[in-house]
């Protein structure tokens, strides 16, 4: 299969001529129901149907859906609507583009300046009882499931070597005719019976439906089917033994719609339970003894392009214990590497949390990117460089991090339970762990620095009070260091304290990292870490700059002392201004 460079010029298309009849017809064809599920888990409720509301942040199922009425309404936020302002609010459209996704699903024609209307027939729609557990889709055989969605894979596959558009885009993210083979990429046209070149029973194979390839509408007049996956490229889900399971489908650059479209849970499929790209990248694991977890599809991909084999990335969903445990039985070594936007660092926060309890006996890193970059973007502008153990942070450093910006930015229920959830994380740690007395030490400095403060004085600007100084990044890396080389750590320590020592004696803060320090040795005698020399050198380099580290950490206690008595109108401008010049 091979690339042709050639990009397709744009494609200009009519305004849409839309009538109040043919929008009442485009809702009235719609399975309100099923189309809100596709992106809410919904629940039966008595006669009502009810789910979390993603319009805002939902903690109860506010969310109600009828679709006999037709009508969607949040109890919380008060959002409500007919399908098409589902799918406006949902996929960001505007009017006309989501009544044409809307009719496309159903199957009705759009109509264009220039054709003859044909009136929509007022169809009503049979809407079939969905059970309160389990799946809605319907229940087959899974030899069957398996048969169809390697059919439906071998067909995807062929129709990307005839779609030049879809050949320039992964290109343009670096993504070779190789790593297409290896990871069972393909494209779906812009057609909604593709699938009846490979299924000769297209129309009535139930198979089909119960793998989430193709969707149907059944009114007493008629039955329409059509292909789940329109215009999109396809990336196959593969399982632990290598069977397509399911498919992603991403929108081209430039068409409309949501950007990417993913199998609803079939009887093969479970979104919570796929790791995405780890049948792939197993031997690079292995070969590397590290996973590195990223987001999503292209994420994976484009980081294999770059000789970034190891990674895998979770199915569009939190991480859960189930995707965690399967990474760890090929390795004791896992990097997260997620997007540097405000998502990408919740999700961060949200898997490191997770992890905690596998982490007496396992080994985990994080690498923070730059805000806005994902890490397809920052190993561009890096080079694979960038994921050298000196660039990571240790699962401690990471929270402080991470979870000191989120609470920082919430609200006070927020901070609260945010702070809680740490705390809920680090009880799953045995007491006499280290880690633990460690990551409760940096949970309290979090909390005492999110207390409400004192008003400022009268006269004086409100200034934002001055935090105690979080230990800097070469501190944390001392830390790592000790713990991966704890005998060595040893001569370290005194050099710490004797730097701490002169002087007016250690103050509160240098003490805290000293307890930690301890705390680190501790844990690296008691459970040893294997390392290879290229990372022992590289820690005994941090360890040979022990006394310019604890420098570095009393000079930003002092500065932060500075801050604070500022703050509270304790100094004066000029002596704070001396101060600053003295340091």
């Amino acid at each position: 299969m091979s690339f042709p460079a050639r990009k397709p010029g744009p494609r200009f298309e009519p305004r849409p001529r839309l009538t109040d009849a043919f929008i009442n017809s485009v809702n009235e064809a719609t399975d309100l129901e099923g189309l809100v599920s596709e992106s809410v888990d919904l629940r039966r409720s008595g006669t009502t149907v009810m789910g979390r509301c993603p319009f805002h942040n939902d903690s109860t199922a506010s969310l109600s859906v009828s679709s006999e009425k037709g009508f969607f309404n949040c109890f919380g936020c008060g959002a409500g609507g007919n399908a098409v302002k589902w799918a406006q609010l949902t996929y960001g459209l505007s009017f006309p583009k989501a009544v044409q996704m809307l009719a496309d699903r159903a199957g009705i024609a759009f109509p264009y300046p220039g054709a003859t209307p044909q009136p929509a027939p007022r169809a009503t729609p049979v809407v079939k009882a969905k059970p309160s557990d389990g799946p809605t889709l319907p229940l087959v055989p899974t030899e069957n499931l398996y048969q169809v969605t390697r059919i439906a894979a071998d067909a995807y596959i062929s129709a990307l070597s005839r779609s030049p558009e879809a050949i320039a885009y992964l290109e343009s993210r670096g993504i070779t005719p190789e790593i297409a083979r290896r990871y069972v990429i393909g494209f779906a046209p812009d057609e909604f019976g593709f699938l009846k070149t490979a299924f000769g029973d297209y129309a009535r194979n139930p198979d089909l439906i119960a793998a989430g390839l193709s969707k149907e509408k059944v009114t007493p007049e008629r039955t329409t089917r059509w292909d789940f996956f329109r215009k999109r490229v396809i990336f196959g889900v593969r399982d632990r033994e290598g069977r397509p399971i399911a498919f992603g489908g991403r929108v081209l650059p430039g068409e409309d719609g949501p950007k990417y479209l993913n199998t609803p849970e079939t009887g093969i499929f479970h979104k919570g339970e796929v790791v995405y790209g780890l049948y792939e990248a197993v031997s690079a694991i292995r070969a590397a003894q590290r996973a590195c977890v990223v987001e999503g599809y292209m994420d994976v991909l484009s980081l294999a392009g770059k000789g970034v084999k190891n990674s895998v990335a979770c199915m569009g969903t939190a991480l859960t214990e189930n995707q965690i445990e399967q990474i760890l039985s090929h390795t004791k070594d896992v990097l997260f590497v997620m997007d540097g936007d405000a998502p990408g660092r919740k999700a961060m926060l949200r898997a490191l949390l997770l992890v905690i309890p596998y982490a007496a006996a396992n080994r985990f890193q994080f690498l923070l990117l730059p805000d806005n970059l994902d890490p397809d973007e920052y190993v561009r502008a890096h080079g694979p460089g960038v994921f050298r153990e000196e660039h990571h942070l240790g699962l401690g450093e990471a929270m402080s991090k991470l979870l000191a910006e989120q609470v920082e930015a919430a609200d006070d229920p927020g901070k609260r339970s945010l702070l809680q959830r740490a705390a809920r994380a680090i009880e799953k740690l045995e007491p006499s762990n280290p880690l633990a007395a460690d990551l409760n030490a940096r949970v309290r400095r979090i909390e005492a620095l999110a207390a409400p403060t004192q008003p400022h004085p009268p006269g004086r600007p409100a200034l934002k009070p001055a935090a105690m100084p979080a230990i800097p990044p070469a501190g944390e890396r001392l830390l790592n260091a000790a713990m991966r080389l704890p005998r060595e750590a040893d001569r370290a320590r005194m050099t710490v304290n004797s730097v701490f020592g002169a002087g007016a004696g250690p103050d509160m803060v240098e003490r805290g990292f000293l307890a930690r320090l301890d705390a680190a040795i501790a844990a690296g005698k008691a459970a040893p870490m294997q390392c290879s020399e290229q990372e022992r050198r590289s820690y005994e380099r941090v360890l040979e700059s022990s006394g310019a580290i604890a420098s570095e950490i009393r000079r930003s206690r002092e500065a932060a002392a500075v801050e604070r008595q500022l703050a509270r109108g304790e100094l004066s401008d000029s002596a704070y201004l001396a101060a600053r010049t003295r340091e």
